[in-house]
């Protein structure tokens, strides 16, 4: 989203918001978040693969910035050609940037993955191991009755009598 809103800056120059923009844009990243979850186990696409989702995400949110403006926050331009020299070469350059950044986040998350993979293998093989020294804690002592104490004050029946 942020990649495609700066190509779109950087081929038209300008870039005009409404004030629900952010709301929308959110929304936008929840939704891709909710539609992109998967069961399997992650592994790292290829760089051709990365590059189809990324050039295909490109285009889609090309095509919604300059035929629904305002469904991505920003205001609605004067009429626009749908593709100029300018926003190609912004949404190349967008997408090249998001190609690398995505292709070194799978590698960095994989090599997380195993190294999780490897503390979970070696922490299952170790035996729980048993505490050196035991201590015993002694139980809290009761606190002191104090039933006694009220017994001995007389309760009041009222205001004094006049004498």
């Amino acid at each position: 989203m942020l990649s495609a809103i700066g190509a779109h800056v950087a081929a038209m120059g300008e870039l005009s918001m409404l004030p629900v923009a952010p709301a929308l844009w959110v929304m936008v990243i929840g939704l891709a978040a909710i539609i992109g979850t998967r069961r399997a186990p992650f592994a790292i696409r290829g760089i051709g693969i990365t590059a189809l989702f990324v050039i295909a995400s490109q285009m889609v949110m090309h095509l919604g910035m300059v035929t629904a403006p305002w469904a991505f926050g920003l205001a609605a331009h004067h009429a626009e050609p749908m593709l100029t020299p300018s926003s190609a070469v912004a949404h190349v350059v967008a997408a090249l940037v998001l190609v690398a950044l995505v292709a070194w986040g799978e590698r960095l998350l994989a090599a997380l993955i195993s190294f999780g993979r490897i503390l979970v293998a070696v922490s299952a093989a170790q035996p729980p191991r048993r505490p050196g020294a035991v201590a015993r804690i002694a139980p809290v002592p009761s606190l002191p009755r104090l039933r006694g104490i009220f017994l001995i004050a007389t309760p009041s029946r009222g205001p004094p009598v006049p004498a």
